[in-house]
């Protein structure tokens, strides 16, 4: 016979399932975005690909700076809501240093004006993320890690959905991943 688990241990294990189901969700999701280009491209027109990938892994590395990992530190912390507005401010500071490296060094790197186009796009997405993931480190401390999970699943699904829609009907990556980062922020 299986134990019955208690409420605590409930909720705690709904959190932990949809935590890792929304973690999975969004990193499938940031594969399929890359696939969704390649197949729209078509066989010998793969330069936006070549934009998105540039994009991605150039922004991914400011990532690091914008997505500072502050959340071990603030779901340690106890107290009454007060104690997370330093992780929020911090996170404002952290988003913004790394937006500004990150353009600073896509003009300085030479790369062409849709290039520097889409790697900032691409950051501004990565800080909305960034920024989500203080916002999840509010819900843990709270006792609600399941709904960062619910959160990252949703915004997975709806950013992949949003972003195919709107390459497909409009051929244009720059306005997809506008449109990639306006739902990310929903």
């Amino acid at each position: 016979p299986t134990p019955s688990l208690d409420p605590e241990q409930r909720l705690f294990f709904r959190g932990a399932v949809w935590n890792l189901v929304g973690s999975f969700v969004f990193a499938f999701a940031a594969w399929l975005l890359t696939f969704l280009i390649a197949k729209h491209s078509g066989a010998g027109h793969y330069q936006d690909a070549g934009i998105f990938a540039v994009a991605a892994s150039y922004g991914n590395i400011f990532r690091i700076i914008s997505a500072y990992g502050l959340r071990p530190y603030q779901i340690s912390e106890t107290g009454d809501a007060t104690v997370d507005q330093p992780y929020i401010a911090s996170r404002v500071v952290t988003v913004l240093l790394g937006a500004v490296l990150c353009l600073a060094g896509s003009l300085l790197f030479g790369y062409d004006a849709e290039q520097v186009w889409a790697i900032n796009i691409y950051m501004i997405f990565n800080n909305v993320c960034a920024f989500s993931d203080v916002l999840y480190g509010v819900m843990q401390r709270h006792g609600r890690i399941d709904l960062s999970g619910v959160s990252m699943t949703l915004r997975g699904v709806i950013t992949t959905i949003v972003f195919g829609v709107c390459l497909f009907l409009t051929n244009d990556l720059l306005l997809s991943l506008w449109a990639l980062t306006m739902s990310a922020a929903l």
